[in-house]
């Protein structure tokens, strides 16, 4: 292996000069589109010798170029010329969008000696920062070549975070770093010489730059490229590259296999059976993407084995985890109790009772990696299948951010008790190992604590989606933020252009008595918003304690303090269960038999329907809860809040709640043995001729409808 990406260079060059390096698909006129091996490293030598002559070994220099050729010479070069590039994206027109102030706020911490734009940028003092611009053309004028050596320990790049949980902060990542997860990355995943790479990922994040520029570089492989921008306008532009290059390894987010397979309907002359490493990582890996993807895509070759499910971070370089090719994809199906307890290793079947997740395996860590699930208030390593966070130790792993000496020390040098091997990384993320493979479950800093449970955000916004399919898939960013001493659970959810406004109030009623009774948490506001409204990161993830921000900052065109308000006058019970809200005096013997006969027009004719079984039980979605409580009010003339349901889950504890009866008393008057179960065949008789007549009064109620 090479002691840096500018050795492996040098010797590509010697040895197949002529064999292409990176091309890009999508180039703009005027620009490079393409370059072998030795045409790379001469421009390399070109730039570095230009860079030499205007700035001072060990400065930092700003890339603000788009996608491109140019770009990885550039990156390339400054390495050549002894400078420390910080990889980072063109400046924005609209320099008030979140991406300019990211850019700003990045430009602030690392504070640049010189900058590279493209030829065709805007003038440089448009920019939101004061460094001195260089045009790259301008760099290959003087036709001078220069080449610094470089030492394994030296700082290769500034890798700034995506930021989904905080401020973008820069990871000193050094040629050892890069060189020891590119080992990784063949030996997790099976890359070699040969492999054909393909990427339309942003070559200022990680996963772009490190998996798909360093790695193919340090194989000496060829790769091929589109820009960012060109994929999520044209998904199958992706798919075409990797028909048309035979392209072997290609990766992406989770949500570019779901656009991929909800967006792409022409097949034809798709060509995927040499996609055999498919990755699918930085974000929640879904099981039903991958069925989706599979199933929409194996007409043209694609083999569902060929996914590759991994996790990685920038303080890690990229690759933690990986599954190794030729394992099985592996599952875990984890109830709602189990997710809550943070206890359990699920089932690796799919047929679990009642609401659960399907957790996919990321793999275990590769080579001299190490990785611990770690319980920091117990200060131990997890059992098997106990939740915790996940620690990091090897070569690959960074040791500092820039310029936070304080920091990096909490997140980099975190020492198990009585250990004596190396310091670990705090990843932040939540994951739990079961027979020695990683499944992600969350994030630290997103976790959400209901009285004891743990909820991840995640998930409300999974049954609030699976519910209500007029909301985005993996559009929403679930938080929790304090009122008035209370804390208020929140969901700001986008919505497709075609929603009309007069169907919105029922989808937020849905989605909130979704969450309420599948997870049994309160969900208490649903925020709608225009789809492309939430932040993300730059790899795609949504940014939740930014949308949690901007929703506090009244940035979604709601106020914050008007919708939480809101919450707290409409609350018809408080968080401990008691009943708030004094209704009209109602007979519990009623109301229990109206709930009854409600229930059993919802279910199979025989089917028995209980006082004491649950609504989810009975087999009733968050619709069905909805629409009981909307014809409760109807019926008796009182409004009840959806809420209701999470905190009494049964017909006989609603009752009681709605009547202020006790719940042994609301049943009284009945002289059957089991009069509060009732089967939707029974004869009239006694009570069932009070519960029949109920029944006829909905029925009719609906029929007027």
């Amino acid at each position: 292996m090479y002691a840096s990406v500018l050795d492996a260079l040098k010797s590509h060059e010697q040895q197949h000069a002529e064999k292409l390096a990176c091309r890009y698909h999508d180039s703009s006129p005027g620009t490079l589109s393409s370059l072998n091996f030795g045409d790379l490293s001469h421009m390399v030598r070109r730039v570095a010798a230009s860079l030499s002559r205007r700035a001072r070994p060990g400065e930092r220099i700003a890339l603000l170029l788009p996608n491109s050729v140019e770009y990885i010479v550039s990156l390339l070069g400054a390495q050549a010329a002894g400078l420390i590039p910080v990889p980072l994206m063109a400046p924005p027109s609209n320099q008030t969008n979140l991406q300019a102030q990211r850019l700003a706020a990045i430009l602030d911490d690392c504070r640049p000696g010189h900058s590279i734009i493209a030829g065709d940028a805007v003038d440089p003092t448009d920019s939101p920062s004061s460094d001195q611009r260089l045009r790259f053309d301008a760099l290959l004028d003087d036709g001078l070549l220069g080449w610094r050596d470089v030492q394994i320990n030296d700082t290769a790049f500034l890798q700034y975070t995506s930021g989904s949980t905080s401020a973008p902060k820069g990871v000193v990542v050094r040629h050892t770093n890069l060189v020891a997860n590119s080992l990784h990355i063949s030996q997790g995943v099976g890359t070699r010489q040969e492999t054909i790479v393909g990427s339309w990922l942003p070559l200022f994040h990680d996963m772009g730059l490190m998996g798909k520029v360093i790695h193919p570089l340090l194989l000496g492989a060829s790769a091929h490229y589109l820009r960012p921008e060109t994929f999520l306008r044209y998904p199958r532009k992706w798919l075409e590259m990797i028909s048309k290059e035979g392209i072997h390894i290609s990766a992406a987010p989770n949500f570019a296999y779901e656009r991929c397979a909800t967006q792409i309907e022409d097949l034809e002359g798709l060509d995927l059976s040499t996609w055999s490493m498919a990755l699918n990582g930085s974000e929640a890996v879904s099981a039903e993407t991958l069925d989706r993807f599979a199933a929409r895509f194996g007409a043209v070759g694609f083999r569902r084995e060929s996914f590759q499910p991994v996790y990685g971070l920038a303080e890690a370089t990229l690759l933690a985890t990986s599954r190794v090719q030729g394992q099985p994809i592996r599952e875990r199906v984890l109830s709602v109790e189990e997710v809550a307890s943070g206890r359990g290793a699920g089932s690796s079947q799919t047929g679990a009772s009642g609401w659960s997740k399907r957790c996919v395996s990321v793999g275990s860590a590769p080579g001299d990696a190490r990785l611990v699930v770690w319980n920091p208030t117990q200060q131990r390593v997890c059992n098997e299948a106990e939740v915790g966070e996940i620690l990091l130790a090897g070569p690959h792993c960074c040791t500092a951010y820039f310029g936070q000496p304080e920091l990096s020390e909490a997140t980099f040098a975190v020492r198990l008790p009585a250990a004596t091997e190396a310091a670990y990384l705090r990843t932040g993320d939540l994951g739990m190992q079961v027979d020695g493979e990683l499944y992600i479950t969350g994030r630290v800093k997103e976790l959400i604590i209901v009285r004891g449970r743990n909820v991840y955000p995640e998930d409300i916004e999974t049954v609030a989606q699976d519910t209500v399919p007029e909301l985005v898939r993996y559009g929403g960013a679930a938080f929790e933020v304090e009122h008035h001493g209370a804390q208020r659970l929140v969901l700001i959810q986008e919505i497709g252009p075609r929603v009309e406004e007069d169907i919105k109030e029922s989808m937020r009623r849905a989605a909130l008595a979704a969450v309420n009774s599948v997870l049994q948490i309160r969900l208490d506001a649903v925020v709608l918003v225009r789809r492309g409204t939430l932040p993300k990161t730059t790899s795609g993830k949504i940014a939740r304690t930014k949308a949690r921000d901007i929703f506090l900052a009244a940035g979604f065109g709601v106020n914050a303090d008007e919708v939480l308000s809101a919450i707290q006058q409409g609350i018809a019970t408080d968080v401990s269960g008691q009943d708030a809200t004094v209704y009209p005096a109602l007979d519990g013997s009623r109301v229990l038999m109206w709930i009854l006969g409600w229930i059993s027009t919802r279910v199979p004719v025989g089917s028995a329907v209980h006082a004491d079984r649950t609504f989810v039980e009975h087999g009733l979605d968050s619709i069905d809860a909805v629409d009981l409580l909307a014809e409760f009010g109807k019926h008796f003339g009182v409004s009840v809040a959806t809420g209701a349901l999470w905190e009494f889950p049964t017909p006989r504890r609603l009752a009681s709640h709605l009547s202020g009866e006790p719940a042994s008393d609301t049943a009284r008057g009945h002289q059957q043995p089991d009069a509060s179960a009732l089967h939707t065949n029974q004869r009239r008789n006694g009570e069932a001729d009070a519960l029949i007549d109920l029944l006829e009064e909905i029925l009719e109620q609906r029929e007027d409808a």
